[in-house]
């Protein structure tokens, strides 16, 4: 019995084989693909794929949503010539197949996460995760040596008086410096201005209590460090 289970297995497996071999020929492990869309085509602006061995990553932005890229990765089994690619975790999805001008296709139901630790700079509220769902036609791109996607880069300062998310995500972080003792919220009030001076003080910046570009950088880089986030 234990020989018949193993030569049914050995079948199978040797089955696999011209399967990997001819992805192989279709999906060339470590070559960047991207796109880069118009507004009209909807909400992603650019995007890069690879493939690594069986791991698929994608790595894209949206119009209208500077200072974020989304990115997700995974695992992949050829199927009939194409890419079966699935996240385990919440069952997000995506075939992949190569079009003869050695484009690949991909047909998308997958739920991505944002990449990146907290930032002030985003001038909107922004969820950690984004949903990438259609179709999408990426070539290759011999350029992108680190196949990843930059996003438009925005900066809008925060100053005395303002209310928004990230004002609390400021707090959070002089939080955790020990300047500010008050629970984080949107608002920015005197309390905010006061700490945000001994943190520009603490760093050789200008005392205006204002959060603007280098002190934004700054605080982002204090606030992390030895958090393990």
């Amino acid at each position: 019995m234990t020989r018949i289970f193993s030569m049914m297995l050995a079948m199978a497996l040797l089955g696999l084989v011209p399967e990997i071999a001819r992805a192989a020929d279709k999906f060339e492990s470590g070559q960047c693909m991207t796109l880069h869309n118009d507004r009209k085509d909807g909400p992603v602006k650019d995007m890069a794929v690879q493939l690594q061995d069986d791991i698929i990553s994608i790595s894209f932005t949206e119009w209208d949503v500077p200072n974020t890229e989304f990115q997700t990765s995974a695992k992949c089994y050829p199927q009939k010539g194409k890419l079966e690619c699935q996240i385990d975790c919440d069952g997000g999805h995506v075939t992949v197949s190569a079009a003869p001008d050695g484009a690949w296709e991909l047909d998308s139901s997958l739920l991505y996460s944002m990449t990146g630790s907290e930032s002030l700079f985003a001038v909107q509220g922004v969820s950690d995760t984004a949903f990438l769902l259609g179709k999408f036609r990426v070539a290759r791109d011999t350029q992108n040596k680190l196949c990843r996607m930059s996003p438009d880069r925005v900066f809008v300062g925060l100053a005395p008086g303002d209310i928004s998310p990230r004002v609390e995500r400021a707090e959070k972080l002089l939080s955790r410096l020990g300047l500010l003792l008050e629970f984080p919220d949107t608002v920015y009030d005197e309390a905010t201005a006061e700490a945000v001076r001994r943190f520009q003080r603490q760093y050789g910046l200008a005392q205006s209590g204002i959060i603007d570009e280098p002190t934004s950088q700054a605080l982002v880089s204090a606030g992390f460090v030895g958090t393990g986030c």
